[in-house]
């Protein structure tokens, strides 16, 4: 149980066993590029965790629970076909990185913008059609990328993201 790091990186992984919560030191797992087409409902049990990796499968939602990880500071979903982001991504307080480019999310749940010390999302290649109207609330944005999406207007909560650098929305 003293594992820290796993990578699975590059397999045909259909699944991951539920066994792998038991594993309570894990920090790191990247499982990018397998086949894998959800995640263990019990990932909440990997208190440590702080970057979970699963780009490139074929993942179409995310466990509810995931919200209940403590540590997570990145968390990599990009290029999957995830239609939308659980109401508890807005628990996860130390998330500094949430790319989750080229998936096929038609919104962005309001509680993302509880998320106000995050400095950097990319949710470019998606079906987002609007922004939540509090994104304002997110004030420690530096970089965010919401390009190739289907919007037609911005929220006005915007102009409040004092600290933004690069925003895209080509």
């Amino acid at each position: 149980k003293s594992l820290i790091m796993i990578n699975l990186e590059n397999n045909k992984l259909t699944e991951i066993p539920d066994e792998i919560a038991e594993l309570s030191n894990l920090q790191f797992l990247d499982l990018n590029d397998n086949k894998l087409t959800q995640l263990p409902e019990n990932m909440n049990n990997l208190i440590r965790l702080n970057n979970l990796s699963v780009t490139r499968n074929q993942l179409k939602s995310l466990p509810q629970n995931i919200g209940m990880l403590p540590e997570l500071q990145s968390l990599d979903i990009s290029e999957n076909q995830i239609d939308g982001l659980p109401n508890t991504v807005g628990n996860l307080k130390m998330l500094m990185i949430l790319d989750a480019h080229k998936n096929k999310m038609e919104k962005l749940s309001e509680s993302i913008c509880s998320l106000a010390q995050l400095p950097y999302m990319d949710v470019s290649e998606n079906q987002i059609s609007e922004l939540p109207k509090n994104m304002g609330k997110m004030q420690f944005m530096q970089m965010l990328n919401v390009s190739d999406n289907m919007l037609n207007q911005l929220p006005k909560s915007i102009g409040a993201m004092t600290m933004m650098q690069d925003f895209n929305a080509s």
